[in-house]
């Protein structure tokens, strides 16, 4: 029987009876990756299909208007807990802004000797921020700090 080295963890497998062309073993991870890989390709390449994956949520929400709503109700701690962590609004290496649901106001954080400090001077954990999507916090700090203690002190 012929054998195949899998393109993503390299080991050798058998292909597929039925899939003679089988490029992929069948581990989880490796099937992941190749799922994703096609995803992104046809994204890429098929503007109905891009448009297809862009409507998909949109008509998801349109079918349940009532699930957050619904959420939030059965999950009042997560709703709290949100509630305190600022969302990150735009950031770079020196200074963030960011906004807490239960404020009005946004808050500005400044960056001294690799720590971050609200305007009145109060210490922030970079964990506790929740990014919104295009806003890279890992730029901010170099390692991942447990929650209970400030990024980069």
């Amino acid at each position: 029987m012929v054998e195949r080295r899998c393109r993503y963890c390299e080991r050798i497998f058998q292909p597929s009876k039925y899939q003679p062309g089988q490029s992929v073993c069948s581990d989880p991870g490796c099937q992941r990756r190749r799922r994703t890989e096609y995803h992104r390709q046809k994204i890429a390449a098929d503007p109905e299909y891009r448009q297809v994956c862009l409507d998909s949520p949109q008509k998801w929400r349109s079918r349940n208007p009532d699930y957050w709503r619904r959420y939030r109700e059965q999950h009042p701690a997560a709703v709290e807990r949100n509630r305190q962590q600022p969302v990150v609004l735009a950031a770079n290496r020196e200074r963030m802004r960011g906004a807490v649901d239960s404020q009005r106001d946004t808050i500005e954080l400044y960056k001294v000797d690799a720590c971050w400090f609200t305007e009145d001077g109060a210490e922030i954990e970079i964990e506790a921020l929740i990014p919104v999507a295009g806003t890279d916090v890992s730029l901010f700090c170099a390692a991942v700090y447990s929650r209970t203690i400030a990024a980069g002190c």
